[in-house]
């Protein structure tokens, strides 16, 4: 899992290192540099896998690399579909992309973690190219000049940035799982969500639903149920291949009846961020390492906003990080002095080589 990070030169951010628990609530105004500590992992990770990819890097069998065995290689600036910049310079502090003459300044991101006990550490840093471009690398240790990439940093950590939409499209054909994947990845869970369900309910091992459905549905439908006394049906796979997916108001209608069943696209915002919210949790739980959430509270009331973080929180089985603890009443949070806030969850047990 990982354990700390430590952040130098990316947009806001200046050198200080930030410690993980399993749960890491980021709490400050606006334009603070909360979503940055999010993209500044998400950039760490794409440097990581992009180098280890290119010059083919065997991690099974790690080698210590001399300056001459870890050259740079190059990433475009589309390729960070999860910062939204228009030049490479706005990556950078001030946008300094020099400290002096012939003297780049870098970003530097090192991320420490411990796997089987045997704590490690892994850093990338970018060097500014151009425009459009930069260049990545592995970090070298301040001894020798060398370093050694960690097997766990490279196969075991996986880093799920995740944007929370308040709508659906009308329909959706049901994707692969490696669709869903990217979706997810490229922050349009919105546009997963129905098949992100239907998988939920199929289990990890199957392509199509039981009988029963699994665990994690039904778990997924208790949450629902008490927090919006509503009925979320299991997914249903038309002949077209299209994903339906209806919930039913427990109360009665107007009439004393049953309610009908109704298309997740008239649910209102707030139910539909929950609904994507839980997907994804219970989804990757024990799948991701590192679980983004920028601003979850967005479109919720504030009682739904204690509970969503309460709910999180005993699901990922923690206390209350020293680092946010809400204001309390009784039995009740006081979240109205709350600007902002990003979770940052940290699993254990992790599996990152099995798909979705």
């Amino acid at each position: 899992m990982i354990t700390q990070v430590t952040i130098e030169g990316f947009k806001l951010l200046r050198t200080k290192p930030i410690p993980l628990s399993r749960v890491t609530t980021i709490v400050g105004p606006n334009n603070g540099g909360k979503t940055s500590l999010l993209q500044s992992l998400m950039a760490w990770q794409l440097a990581l896998h992009t180098w280890v990819k290119r010059r083919k890097y065997d991690p099974s069998s790690p080698e210590k690399l001399t300056a001459k065995k870890r050259p740079g290689v190059r990433l475009n600036l589309e390729e960070l579909t999860f910062v939204e910049v228009g030049t490479s310079k706005e990556l950078w502090p001030d946008l300094l992309v020099f400290e002096g003459p012939n003297k780049p300044a870098l970003i530097r991101i090192l991320v420490e973690g411990v796997a089987n006990s045997i704590p490690w550490k892994c850093g990338m840093e970018f060097q500014f190219s151009d425009e459009k471009s930069f260049n990545v690398r592995p970090s070298a240790t301040a001894e020798r000049g060398e370093i050694l990439l960690p097997e766990a940093a490279i196969s075991e950590v996986v880093v799920l940035n995740s944007a929370i939409h308040a709508t659906l499209p009308l329909s959706e054909l049901l994707l692969q799982r490696d669709g869903v994947d990217f979706m997810i990845q490229t922050g349009q869970v919105n546009r997963a969500l129905r098949s992100m369900l239907y998988y939920l309910d199929c289990g990890s091992e199957s392509e199509s639903p039981a009988a029963e459905p699994s665990a994690e549905w039904k778990a997924l439908a208790d949450d629902i149920r008490s927090m919006f006394d509503v009925d979320i049906e299991r997914p249903k796979r038309l002949p077209n291949s299209q994903i339906e997916v209806v919930y039913r108001n427990r109360r009665k209608d107007r009439t004393g009846k049953t309610c009908q069943p109704m298309n997740l696209n008239t649910a209102g915002s707030g139910f539909l961020q929950m609904l994507q919210l839980l997907t994804l949790f219970y989804s990757r739980r024990g799948k991701a390492t590192l679980f983004l959430l920028d601003e979850p509270e967005a479109h919720l009331e504030s009682i739904r906003q204690q509970d969503l973080y309460r709910l999180l929180a005993e699901r990922a089985e923690v206390r209350w990080t020293p680092s946010f603890r809400p204001r309390s009443t009784g039995n009740k949070m006081d979240f109205r002095s709350l600007l902002s806030f990003v979770f940052l969850f940290v699993y254990r047990s992790l599996c990152a080589s099995k798909p979705f």
